[in-house]
C-alpha cells in the first residue's frame, strides 16, 4: 500500500488542547468521515463513528469505561482501539490524533496498526 503524503491527509480539529478534558466525547468530520474523538487522563483516542456490525453512528450509544454501547445491538467497541467486543474479528477504523501549535487534531490515515493516540500533558 502507498502511503499518502500529510499534507494531502484530511484533518479535523478536536479544540484547543486545554480545552480538553478527561471524559469528554467529541465528534467531527475528517475528511468525509464521522469520527468519535474520546479523551482519557492517559490519552485522547479517535475512531471512526461507526459501528462495525451495521455502521450505526456510535456517538448516538451509551459510555460503559472506554467502550460506547452501539444504540441498536449493543455491541461494544472499545473507544481506544475501535475493537469490537462481541466479535473481535471487527473493528471501528482508528485515526492518528496530533498535538499541533496548541490545537488537538485527528488525522486521516489509510492504515494504522494498534492504538494511536496523545497524551493529554
Amino acid at each position: 500500500m502507498t502511503e499518502t503524503p500529510d499534507e494531502e491527509l484530511p484533518i479535523g480539529i478536536v479544540g484547543a488542547a486545554d480545552s480538553l478534558y478527561p471524559g469528554m466525547r467529541r465528534v467531527l468530520l475528517v475528511g468525509r468521515t464521522s469520527v468519535i474523538v474520546h479523551v482519557e487522563d492517559d490519552g485522547i483516542f479517535a475512531i471512526e463513528n461507526s459501528c462495525p456490525h451495521y455502521q450505526v453512528p456510535l456517538d448516538q450509544g451509551r459510555r460503559k469505561g472506554s467502550y460506547i454501547e452501539c444504540p441498536w445491538h449493543r455491541w461494544l467497541v472499545d473507544l481506544r482501539t475501535g475493537e469490537c467486543l462481541h466479535n473481535p474479528r471487527t473493528a471501528a477504523r482508528q485515526f492518528e490524533v496530533r498535538r499541533e501549535d496548541g490545537f488537538v487534531k485527528v488525522v486521516g490515515s489509510t492504515k494504522l496498526d494498534g492504538p494511536v493516540a496523545h497524551s493529554l500533558g
